[in-house]
């Protein structure tokens, strides 16, 4: 789990908020999830554009300073920041909860858990 506190040191404007924010992706409809923690966490371009072309944003949290914003990292999950084009830091406190635990076949698990919260139906039954 990863939960990301917003501290900024300035008053942000609307742009910061939204380009500061995070991006959240999933598999667009037919593609396989790629499994994340196989890929460097800055992708290349020729694995950028093939990512961009079989996932899709599900969610956009926008940076609003003193909130939190929280979700559950696996190895099917996906999330972006885009590049900071201000003049000012993007500045948060990241606080990252690890879990060894987690195996194979915890990700029908989570993948249900996901769906619930996105409002999707899930093949796994509970």
């Amino acid at each position: 789990m990863a939960l990301v506190f917003y501290t900024p040191f300035i008053e942000t404007t609307k742009d910061m908020e939204s380009q500061w924010g995070t991006t959240f992706w999933q598999a667009k409809s037919g593609q396989k999830p790629l499994r994340s923690w196989t890929s460097s966490h800055k992708l290349e371009e020729k694995e950028l554009e093939d990512f961009l072309n079989k996932n899709e944003v599900v969610k956009s949290v926008d940076y609003k300073p003193n909130r939190v914003n929280g979700f559950i990292k696996s190895d099917l999950s996906w999330h972006s920041v885009e590049k900071n084009v201000f003049a000012e830091n993007r500045v948060a406190i990241v606080i990252n909860i690890n879990d060894i635990a987690s195996t194979e076949q915890d990700i029908p698990l989570i993948e249900d858990i996901q769906a619930k919260l996105l409002g999707k139906n899930s093949e796994v039954s509970s």
